[in-house]
């Protein structure tokens, strides 16, 4: 197909091969929309389809967002997590908390450790070490936006932002775009968005070396099976982790977690109405 251009501010070749695709583009579309053939829609696309009619359908959703949660500017709270093959941890020093959960059996069992082969199959069997630090921000987020729905925090305006530091680029990049590779990933990616509507805090992601994010990592690994590692023990080597409180994830939480997991083909988000509760004990193992 050949496209005359006559226009003289198009003249230039980049002007006239942006025409070319606009045109290109138009046509394509046109083409897809009196299309009247059938197309199978999967699980998946069909959950996130009910879930964006859910949400299209209610008044109680804004469809927007605050230009705090937009603009580039320093962020009102951190927050550092990390993941291992035996569990997870995270923690905020500024919001005072951290948190910790242990793997289940059921996650155990299909991590690259405990798998009877070292590479993935077809299928997806292996539960790769993306996912389980993408589980790490997700449930930091929880913790403080369950602080500031609670009002356990006074942020200085409407709409504070945390930024949560992670070792894995791959479970930083999910926390903006879902993963396009795995289906537990678009299903935790789903959980994680049910948590960002009509949120008035914002979540930015960094990313921040091994090396350097050690202290998650070692609340991660607190209960290995090699070696227990006790919050008080910790705390005395890191003394700012002293007036942190601990965050405990609600089962029903968690469970839903495990389902996007191990799961994912059949998963479908549930409301989340309680994401957990902050324990007044801060010397616990």
């Amino acid at each position: 197909m050949r496209i005359w251009i006559r226009d003289s501010h198009l003249s230039d070749s980049n002007s006239v091969n942006t025409a070319r695709k606009h045109f290109a583009f138009s046509k394509i579309m046109k083409a897809v929309w009196n299309k009247k053939n059938t197309f199978f829609i999967t699980t998946p696309l069909r959950n996130e389809l009910a879930y964006l009619h859910f949400i299209f359908s209610s008044q109680k959703y804004k469809i927007q967002s605050p230009i705090s949660h937009i603009i580039a500017r320093d962020p009102d709270y951190i927050a550092y997590g990390d993941a291992c093959l035996d569990g997870a941890g995270g923690f905020s020093t500024k919001l005072n908390f951290w948190w910790f959960i242990p793997w289940p059996d059921s996650i155990k069992n299909r991590n690259i450790k405990n798998f009877r082969t070292k590479y993935n199959t077809p299928s997806g069997d292996i539960l790769s070490i993306n996912l389980l630090e993408y589980i790490a921000i997700i449930i930091s987020y929880s913790a403080a936006i369950h602080l500031f729905k609670t009002k356990q925090i006074s942020p200085l305006h409407p709409y504070p932002t945390i930024k949560i530091f992670s070792d894995n680029k791959s479970a930083l990049a999910w926390t903006t775009k879902a993963s396009a590779s795995t289906k537990a990933g678009k299903s935790l990616s789903l959980i994680l968005a049910s948590l960002l509507v009509n949120q008035p805090m914002g979540l930015w992601s960094g990313y921040v070396e091994g090396e350097k994010n050690v202290l998650a990592d070692r609340i991660s690994r607190m209960q290995t099976n090699s070696k227990r590692i006790t919050f008080s023990s910790l705390s005395q080597v890191y003394p700012n982790l002293q007036h942190c409180r601990p965050f405990i994830p609600n089962h029903a939480f968690l469970s839903t977690i495990w389902e996007a997991m191990l799961s994912p083909k059949t998963f479908k988000l549930q409301q989340i109405k309680n994401l957990g509760q902050f324990s007044p004990v801060t010397n616990i193992g």
